[in-house]
């Protein structure tokens, strides 16, 4: 349910930013499976418009940008997840020691956040979370950026419900 609503929301607010009624526009996969728009937008001048969506629990996200790759990520946090049981995977060798260093009552909160900025940044370079995202680093982002092959995203890390983390990746 959460899925089919989110994707009519999606679709409603592209036929607005499109021109298109909300039947005529066409959700395609792109490549490594990333959602698209599947048609140009009435007016030839336009920008393309990109798009993003993510949901979790019973929230959802969507992003839109006009020339420029957009990634978003919401996650509900679980209470009691022990980040360390995927933190091989998940996490960069600096980003672990970051988290370990802080207080225990933190630690959750630190992962939730940086797994929902890789999350979004991942998904803005169109890239699958099989490509290692404990290869993309988010310590120093947003002030500095993070850079994923020859790409170059800005983050920023969203408000989100009680018990939700959120996070915003765009290309430079």
């Amino acid at each position: 349910m959460r899925f089919a609503t989110v994707r009519a929301a999606l679709r409603e607010i592209l036929a607005d930013v499109t021109g298109l009624s909300a039947a005529d526009v066409a959700i395609v996969e792109g490549r490594n499976r990333r959602p698209a728009l599947g048609q140009a937008s009435p007016s030839a001048h336009e920008p393309a418009v990109d798009f993003n969506v993510s949901h979790s629990g019973a929230h959802g996200l969507i992003a839109l940008a006009s020339g420029r790759r957009v990634g978003v990520d919401i996650e509900q946090c679980a209470i009691h997840f022990d980040w360390r049981t995927v933190a091989d995977i998940a996490l960069s060798p600096s980003e672990r020691a970051h988290i370990e260093q802080l207080e225990r009552a933190a630690q959750n909160a630190a992962f939730y956040e940086m797994w929902v900025t890789k999350e979004a940044v991942l998904k803005a370079h169109g890239v699958g979370l099989t490509e290692g995202m404990q290869h993309v680093s988010t310590l120093g982002a947003p002030r500095e950026g993070i850079a994923i092959g020859d790409a170059s995203l800005q983050t920023a890390t969203l408000a989100a419900p009680p018990g939700y983390a959120a996070a915003l990746a765009w290309s430079a």
